[in-house]
């Protein structure tokens, strides 16, 4: 069965008792791996725990959490053949219903209502005192105080190569902007406090930097002033964690309290988040984001899609792009490439952009620049292009070094309304707004 998204779920598609020929579609349509991570193993038991010990539901369990306990009572059913009893399964049906019965009626499909701020088009983050870069990282705080589920996700993309877990916390206190005890002060621009019990157990500082903005050499030095207790009395002998957020990926000891989280990867997560959660106000965030300040500047465009049929084995290969530079593509924050009948799967970031002759004899010395593992790939990727369909001779290519970490999985497989060789242009927005044709 078709996966059924929350939105589209009607009452008509839930049944209203068990029966075994259909069951097992029903829960299939709803991907609970996707919407669970690690809490998937072990949430659903609780929920089932709790309905034998008081033949009822717990009462605070939304839409998406109800449809995954029924998920994964199906992948236990079908990995060792234990199925609870019918009543617990009917009872999740119950509760479905409930759930989509009284959600806000959804406006005609011919309806639509938008906001405006000073005549341009606006979210509700666009309403945030202050410059861009402290918009967004209170809309980040914000975020995380309304949308619980993001915050955990967060956390566990973040911090689990440190062994900490949201799961391992009853309170999370978010903190926009904390003042120290300094006189002057200095201020951490995100603090989460994770207490269980009653004790504080860790406390995570977030220094970002504008989503335009290079990151710089200070961002070490900056997170720890924050991370020292000194200002910080409070947080005196709790262990503190520190997370970089910026434009570009920082190289912090793997040993060390400090992890760095670039702009992209959080717009991915969050893209991931809203593609299977019900969270408006994550869904204004993302969409605040990829429009900050009207477009992300320091690029010509923010995605580019080309046709690429016939370099699509070497490009999912080797991560590299190459076509003649007379071409004059434009400078891009990501690339998307159109298989066939025009579809874009992947959303590919680009790590580095540059122009050189392969077939010239010091073609090798001349890539001598790159990091060593990008390197291999061009001359890797060059060496086989060679051997096949080639390159024009004498002439210079415009090669785009794509990251093989940083992508965006695009589901509903957008394309142009027009399937051709040309180059197009498109906002992040564009791409993300889940328009299949564009």
């Amino acid at each position: 069965m078709m996966e059924i998204p929350n939105s589209k779920l009607k009452l008509k598609d839930i049944p209203t008792k068990f029966e075994w020929d259909k069951w097992e579609n029903f829960a299939l349509s709803f991907n609970g791996y996707k919407y669970g991570g690690d809490v998937s193993l072990s949430y659903p038991n609780q929920v089932e725990s709790h309905f034998e010990e008081h033949t009822k539901l717990p009462g605070h369990l939304t839409l998406s959490e109800i449809r995954m306990c029924l998920f994964f009572v199906q992948r236990r059913f079908r990995h060792n053949g234990y199925l609870p009893e019918a009543e617990y399964i009917e009872s999740l049906y119950n509760a479905m219903r409930e759930r989509v019965r009284t959600k806000p009626s959804a406006l005609p499909q011919n309806q639509y209502v938008s906001y405006s701020l000073y005549n341009k088009r606006a979210t509700f983050f666009d309403l945030i005192d202050g410059e861009w870069e402290s918009k967004q990282t209170k809309g980040l705080a914000y975020v995380f105080h309304s949308c619980q589920r993001f915050l955990e996700l967060f956390l566990d993309n973040t911090l689990s190569g440190h062994g900490v877990s949201a799961r391992d916390f009853d309170y999370i206190a978010v903190d926009a902007e904390m003042m120290s005890a300094d006189t002057p002060p200095i201020r951490r621009d995100i603090t989460l406090s994770c207490f269980s019990q009653n004790i504080k157990k860790c406390v995570v500082v977030i220094e970002a930097k504008s989503i335009k903005g290079p990151g710089g050499s200070t961002v070490e030095t900056q997170l720890r002033n924050y991370m020292d207790e000194g200002h910080f009395p409070q947080d005196a002998g709790v262990p503190i964690l520190g997370i970089s957020l910026t434009k570009d990926r920082h190289a912090f000891a793997p040993w060390s309290s400090l992890v760095s989280v670039t702009w992209i990867e959080l717009i991915e997560w969050l893209w991931d988040f809203t593609s299977h959660e019900e969270s408006a106000m994550a869904k204004e965030y993302l969409n605040f984001l990829t429009k900050v300040d009207h477009g992300m500047h320091f690029y010509e465009t923010e995605v580019l899609s080309l046709a690429a049929k016939k370099t699509e084995r070497e490009l999912k290969q080797y991560h590299i792009y190459a076509c003649a530079n007379h071409k004059k593509h434009p400078t891009a924050l990501f690339m998307a490439f159109r298989g066939e009948g025009g579809v874009m799967d992947t959303l590919y970031k680009v790590d580095r952009v540059f122009v050189a002759d392969p077939k010239h004899p010091s073609f090798e010395e001349e890539v001598g620049f790159l990091p060593e593992e990008q390197r291999k790939r061009v001359l890797e990727f060059v060496e086989e292009r060679i051997k096949g369909y080639g390159f024009e001779h004498g002439e210079a290519y415009r090669f785009y070094v794509l990251s093989e970490s940083e992508m965006i999985r695009l589901p509903h497989h957008p394309r142009p309304k027009v399937a051709n060789q040309t180059a197009y242009r498109y906002s992040l927005a564009t791409i993300l707004n889940g328009a299949e044709v564009l």
